[in-house]
């Protein structure tokens, strides 16, 4: 299993919670870059670059993710409203290896197939978790989380994300025995996003089998010992 930390980018700036990324015991930054290279010294392999403009794609914002995925030298995986064969294919040819999918990948299963077609192994499907439910987004109905990775066995992706809905249902333990289902019901690489801030939670959800953790505040906070997870959660 990999952590990934998560950076979070809105018009240009680097931002957790809604404030300029503050990683303790080192620097408050708001440079997506230098947070990124920061990373990368820490000995992380994997980044996850959410654009937090939606659909806006502002120029100065296309210009920072074109300058992360060009100067630092690690695995990009980039989402935020991306809908459209035209935005992954940019981002793909600027050098992020992985796209990050939310609603339309779940409304449209003609347009996710022809789409992961056209990008084999480059595609992550994302959707919001409440209990054992993946939530309705973009007009799709509500179902069960194993009915949905089965739903997209035959999809070449890289990858299905979930994103658990823990400030709703509390302790994200709560969740390892619905997220180790999930994992051997799909047929491609789980990941899961937030809500395991400690070591044991971490080493957790591997025992269960879970591809990849996305973590933002812990480790920025310190909460969570940067270097240690790295070493022990590098790719």
């Amino acid at each position: 299993m990999i952590v990934i930390p998560a950076i979070d980018v809105r018009a240009g700036r680097c931002v957790q919670a809604g404030e300029p990324a503050a990683l303790a015991g080192h620097f408050t930054c708001d440079d997506p870059v230098e947070i990124a290279r920061h990373w990368d010294r820490l000995g992380f392999r994997r980044l996850h670059v959410m654009d937090q403009d939606g659909t806006a794609r502002r120029a100065a914002h296309n210009d920072v993710i074109a300058e992360l995925l060009a100067d630092v030298p690690l695995v990009f995986q980039v989402g935020g409203s991306i809908s459209s064969g035209d935005q992954i294919e940019e981002l793909i040819g600027g050098g992020a290896a992985f796209i990050v999918l939310g609603p339309r990948a779940r409304a449209e299963p003609d347009w996710l197939a022809g789409t992961a077609a056209a990008f084999p192994r480059q595609l992550i499907v994302a959707a919001q978790l409440h209990e054992r439910m993946v939530d309705a987004e973009g007009g799709v109905r509500r179902q069960l989380v194993t009915d949905f990775v089965e739903e997209l066995a035959l999809a070449p992706l890289a990858g299905v994300l979930l994103v658990p809905d823990y400030e709703v249902d509390g302790v994200a333990d709560g969740y390892l025995p619905i997220l180790e289902d999930a994992g051997e019901a799909s047929a491609h690489p789980l990941f899961v996003a937030g809500g395991f801030h400690t070591l044991p939670a971490l080493r957790a959800l591997q025992d269960r089998g879970i591809a990849g953790v996305i973590v933002g505040s812990a480790l920025y906070s310190g909460q969570i010992d940067p270097r240690r997870v790295a070493e022990e959660f590098g790719e």
